[in-house]
């Protein structure tokens, strides 16, 4: 129970904040008839309260903001003087569902922590307390999409078609991670609007990442109204369950009219019907949107944003397939009895057609130019996404040009995403593993989105290698795939999760060394026009890596040599690259000065718990 000091501050906030009452001096909070109070207060003695300072750092404010699994509270940053939301659930709110809920919140936790997108918020902190997990995230100024609708009833079309622009954009990119993540619950009250003008997502707790393999969803959590069908417990949910949410969403900000009380009413009543003066296009975009049936979904955020970047081809396109169905429908009449000799003979034809086809477009010449190589292999994809062999192409023009940012990312996960079980069960797993294994390689030591981080590239990489790592024969690139693995899960844990207070093990800091090891042996066989600079990058990572852990290590019994011979190597490396580039070489000399400091820095250290472990023997 609580302390009665801080339970009479708390109760005094309280009666202030409800009654603007002070009590006189000396006067208590319970003579202020503060009983109700305190049997609230006893009653929620977990949650937190105005005044309250959190993991000895975030000042409570006031609470914006409370929903069935979670309190927000606003908070200050006392070191930073910076403001923060704070989301806050307690482990025993709801005795039923109070796994669902602290699932959920952590969740919402840890799929947030990897995502970087001007769009979402970012996770800065998070605490789990014997009662309550808080999470610490920035505090979005602005106001929800469903409170501008109460007031404003709709909004221009021009209005709500950026806004249409701005939320498949961010979709796109949370269904570009690895796995896609499902962000499950679109809809006005998720979506604020800054004063900028800009939107952002709130709200993951109940996001999920797409699994493969898995053909239900483990519970069923949206909005009544927003969720797509499927969401309702049939199927698993996947990036078209996210674009039936934002259509819906759509049609509520031009019409006004809340999916609440019939959840597919616009199967019935499409948007021009009630909005008349609509575009049509939109309204075309919004009829695949929100197909019942996720196979006549468009298949993907990039395709939406194709067709909101292009509406006048929308137009034509609709109008071509009406004018298509009425001559199909007689011509099939004609065709009807000579369709039954022909199909099979048709079919046959164009199988070979397509496999000549195949071929010819993975070996165009190099001569053509990057954008055209490529369109050709993205061709080669959609006549056989199965084979592995027009990825591999599209890898290595990537790796040549040395070109991997957000939209090279795009194009390449867009592919894999929506073939992925195709290449999972080819024939031959090993070229499955290969292309993962290559996949992560390019994103490790090439992709520049997002903030061009260290970070993002592992984050980014992990995946890859895991696939890689997962093949059940144990072929040799499984066996290297599984060092690089091991390599982005330690930095993941330990390098980049700033909440963690778990120290490697030594058996971590062994796999650390052994994966660097094999990361710089790979790094010798990477051979492109900028093969020097890359691998000066990657080293300059490796070296930061071991002068960080450096007190870690020697605490856990790693031996000097170990770190100190492979820093050497390192340093020796850069060395004897052959540089003549400015900017290479203005790298090199900075990394070898910095080699140098590092080698100081683990003699030092070493020598100093050499010297602290003898101190405890005598003592002992």
């Amino acid at each position: 129970m609580m302390d009665l000091e801080r339970l009479n501050r708390h109760v005094i906030l309280k009666i202030q904040f409800h009654s603007g009452r002070r009590p006189a001096s000396g006067q208590s909070a319970v003579q202020l008839i503060a009983f109700p109070y305190i049997i609230q207060f006893i009653l929620e003695e977990s949650r937190m309260f105005v005044g309250q300072i959190l993991d000895g750092r975030y000042e409570i404010l006031k609470e914006i903001g409370r929903g069935g699994m979670s309190t927000v509270y606003l908070a200050i940053d006392v070191r930073l003087h910076k403001s923060w939301a704070v989301k806050e659930i307690r482990k025993n709110c709801d005795k039923s569902g109070s796994g669902i809920a602290v699932h959920a919140l952590m969740a919402e936790a840890e799929v947030m922590k990897r995502l970087d997108h001007p769009a979402l918020p970012r996770i800065v902190d998070i605490i789990d307390g014997q009662d309550t997990i808080c999470i610490v995230l920035d505090y979005v100024t602005g106001e929800s999409l469903d409170r501008l609708l109460l007031r404003e009833k709709s909004f221009p079309e021009p209005t709500v078609m950026n806004w249409f622009l701005q939320l498949a954009e961010v979709l796109d990119y949370l269904h570009s991670q690895y796995p896609p993540v499902i962000y499950r619950d679109m809809k006005p009250g998720n979506i604020m609007q800054t004063p900028e003008g800009y939107l952002k997502l709130i709200d993951f707790g109940i996001a999920r990442e797409y699994k493969n393999s898995s053909q239900t969803d483990t519970v069923a959590l949206g909005t009544n109204g927003y969720a797509a069908p499927e969401q309702y417990g049939h199927t698993q949910t996947d990036p078209r369950s996210d674009i039936y949410s934002l259509g819906i969403t759509i049609f509520e900000l031009l019409t006004g009219i809340s999916p609440g009380k019939d959840p597919f009413q616009y199967k019935y009543h499409p948007v021009r019907k009630i909005r008349p003066g609509t575009a049509e296009s939109t309204e075309a975009i919004l009829n695949r949107c929100l197909a019942f049936a996720p196979d006549r979904r468009y298949q993907s955020c990039r395709e939406l944003i194709f067709d909101l970047k292009h509406p006048e081809r929308m137009v034509s396109t609709v109008r071509r397939k009406r004018r298509k169905i009425t001559a199909l429908f007689f011509l099939s009449l004609a065709v009807a009895g000579s369709s039954c000799i022909g199909g099979v003979l048709c079919r046959a034809a164009a199988v070979r057609a397509d496999n000549l086809n195949y071929e010819r477009k993975i070996s165009v010449s190099q001569a053509l130019s990057t954008d055209e190589r490529i369109r050709n292999y993205l061709e080669a994809i959609q006549i056989d996404g199965g084979d592995s062999r027009a990825y591999q192409k599209l890898l290595e023009t990537y790796r040549e040009t040395g070109v991997f940012q957000e939209e090279e990312s795009n194009t390449f996960l867009t592919v894999w995403n929506r073939n992925q079980s195709l290449l999972h069960s080819g024939k031959i797993e090993e070229d499955y593993g290969k292309l993962a294994f290559d996949a992560g390689i390019l994103y490790l030591y090439l992709y520049s989105g997002g903030d061009a981080s260290f970070r993002n590239r592992v984050l980014k990489a992990q995946y890859f290698f895991q696939e890689a790592a997962a093949l059940q024969d144990r072929q040799e690139i499984a066996v290297q795939a599984e060092y690089y693995a091991s390599f982005c899960d330690f930095c993941v844990r330990f390098a980049f999760d700033d909440a963690s207070v778990r120290e490697p093990s030594k058996e971590d800091y062994r796999k650390l060394l052994e994966s660097i090891q094999m990361n710089v042996r790979q790094l010798e066989q990477y051979q492109t026009e900028d093969a020097a600079y890359v691998r000066m990058i990657m080293y300059e990572e490796f070296g930061n890596l071991l002068n960080a852990y450096r007190k870690g290590m020697a605490s856990s019994g790693i031996q000097k040599e170990e770190a100190a011979d492979l820093l050497r190597s390192l340093s020796e490396k850069v060395r004897n690259l052959p540089v003549t580039q400015q900017k290479s070489v203005q790298l090199q000399d900075k990394l070898l000065a910095r080699f140098a400091s590092f080698q100081g820095n683990l003699d030092r250290t070493w020598k100093n718990t050499e010297q602290r472990k003898l101190a405890e023997d005598i003592t002992s």
